[in-house]
């Protein structure tokens, strides 16, 4: 059996877990502009929402912040100044704040 759960505090939810992992607030304002995105798309509506699940294998398995002077930064910043969102060979831009971008592996 499935409960609703309000949207801003699914999101509450997500940064706490959030909190575990970083205090570094320029990956946190990425990470909350990436669940904001998913949380208004749906994509945890129908189903399961385990908050260390999803936080735990953003943060370790599937998510990379890059910041100026990375490797493959300059290629990123490309794709986004184009208005696109997939940088070939390395993921997708889930979000970009202060030239710094979340990416989201393949």
């Amino acid at each position: 059996m499935y409960c609703k759960i309000d949207n801003d505090l699914a999101l509450d939810m997500l940064m706490d877990r959030l909190d575990f992992w970083t205090d570094d607030p320029t990956t946190k304002e990425l990470y909350e502009q990436m669940y904001e995105n998913a949380i208004e798309e749906g994509v945890f509506e129908g189903g399961e929402f385990n908050v260390m699940h999803i936080v735990d294998n953003d943060y370790v398995n599937w998510c990379t912040v890059y910041e100026e002077g990375d490797e493959c930064y300059e290629d990123i910043k490309t794709v986004w100044d184009n208005g696109k969102r997939d940088v070939d060979n390395l993921g997708y831009i889930e979000a970009e704040a202060d030239g710094a971008f979340l990416i989201r592996s393949y």
